[in-house]
């Protein structure tokens, strides 16, 4: 019995090895494919042209969403429509083609880097006015969340579960009152969520997001934008780990959330700062 066990073992193993599949390969064709060129003429009209290539091959691994090309380009191939420029183009003055018969293409599309939210390091903080006079400040957990980031392309979304249920403000009367029916109403509505992605980047970073924030039942946008936002290299002590992360603000009405109780002892305008640290999921 062992043995068939064994054996059935390595038909599964066998068979989840065949369904990875390996990245496909592509030949460039050279009758399609071309390097075409332009440049303004006395500042007047453009003059244009193009380049043949010699061969040229391309991986793309659907999975990983990953792809790379390289192409050899052939400058003596060089076309104008003109002969008489195309001769000038080719001598030592421009491409040289006697001297340098080739050129080289290589290039490559990497997926977007994926992230795992922090639930130890993020949170949602929140303050309002109370009674006109000083903020009271809370915050709330996340439950899970993940975010991908290209930088290449400057794209970034973010999608966040938080946790009503969560809620923090030193006071544990006021955080049962604000989980009563009367505001959060945490039986019925256990969860919150935002997603978003970035519209402008700084520094080569995310700096604002456009988004929706769902809470208490109601979906609204929202737009956040960064006190700060950094990535990086991160060692703590045996951990050594690539993170992004920083504040994203904005202000927001309650009431827009049905979350209307009491404005006149409590501000209807809330201060909202979600404090983000993602973790890059390295492969």
């Amino acid at each position: 019995m062992k043995k068939w066990a064994s054996a059935l073992t390595a038909v599964i193993v066998a068979l989840a090895s065949s369904c990875v599949l390996p990245a496909e390969r592509y030949r460039i064709d050279p009758d399609h494919t071309f390097a075409h060129f332009a440049v303004v003429h006395t500042g007047v009209s453009s003059v244009r042209g193009r380049m043949g290539i010699t061969k040229g091959i391309a991986t793309f691994d659907r999975e990983k969403e990953t792809a790379e090309i390289n192409v050899d380009l052939d400058p003596r191939s060089i076309d104008t429509g003109v002969k008489k420029l195309d001769a000038v183009l080719s001598d030592e003055m421009f491409f040289n083609v006697a001297k340098y018969k080739t050129a080289r293409y290589s290039g490559r599309v990497l997926a977007a880097e994926r992230y795992r939210i922090d639930p130890d390091h993020t949170f949602a903080h929140f303050a309002v006015v109370h009674t006109g006079v000083s903020s009271v400040r809370g915050r709330m957990g996340i439950t899970r969340g993940s975010a991908t980031f290209d930088r290449e392309k400057e794209t970034a979304e973010i999608n966040v579960d938080l946790d009503p249920r969560s809620i923090d403000t030193g006071v544990k009367k006021l955080d049962a009152v604000l989980s009563d029916e009367m505001f959060f109403n945490v039986a019925k509505y256990k969860t919150a969520h935002y997603s978003g992605r970035a519209v402008k980047f700084q520094d080569g970073v995310p700096w604002e997001f456009e988004g929706d924030l769902t809470l208490h039942g109601v979906t609204r946008p929202v737009r956040l934008i960064a006190e700060h936002f950094v990535c990086k290299q991160v060692k703590i002590m045996v951990l050594d780990r690539f993170v992004c992360g920083g504040d994203l603000q904005t202000t927001l009405k309650r009431s827009d959330f049905g979350l209307d109780k009491y404005t006149s002892m409590v501000s209807d305008d809330v201060r909202l700062t979600i404090s983000v640290e993602a973790i890059r999921e390295d492969k």
